[in-house]
């Protein structure tokens, strides 16, 4: 098997927000549509892999896989990260994907009391664990973290809700 060449790594770029009414979450949900298309995806996220190598992994023809990668990557899910054997190599793009509603029903107060939850109880596991440390060192630093997150957590929620 010969090396991968290429640049060898997506470029790195923020997590994308697609909003449910956007034509983007239609791309998005297309690319999805199909066992295969998401069996495909899920075998990216093993390694690269060219599209005969997927084929192969998720038990489809290559037809249906190279379109599959095709409209995964029309919805910056994969990306080419460079060629073996003058083949194309597939891998996940190099992104985070949040979808969500638009809040015009005015549901964000909802979206924001749960992210101050889960903030909270991040902090609350980091003071725990803090806590029960053995190294003096590692608890002050975690309990300090722990309470610093909780307060910016707190200050943020109550900035986004009034």
């Amino acid at each position: 098997m010969s090396e991968l060449s290429g640049s060898g790594t997506a470029s790195v770029r923020e997590s994308d927000l697609v909003e449910l009414d956007d034509a983007a979450a239609d791309e998005l949900f297309d690319a999805l549509a199909t066992e295969t298309a998401r069996a495909v995806l899920v075998a990216c996220h093993e390694r690269p892999r060219t599209a005969a190598e997927l084929a192969e992994a998720v038990d489809a023809d290559g037809e249906t896989v190279r379109n599959c990668l095709s409209e995964l990557a029309a919805a910056d899910l994969v990306t080419v990260v460079g060629t073996r054997d003058e083949t194309d190599v597939y891998a996940p793009a190099d992104t985070g994907l949040v979808v969500v509603g638009d809040g015009a029903d005015g549901s964000d107060d909802g979206y924001y009391r749960r992210l101050a939850g889960v903030l909270a109880a991040l902090a609350v596991g980091g003071l725990a664990v803090g806590l029960v440390s053995p190294d003096t060192a590692v608890a002050a630093a975690t309990f300090v973290g722990g309470g610093l997150l909780v307060l910016v957590g707190l200050v943020a929620v109550d900035s986004l809700l009034s």
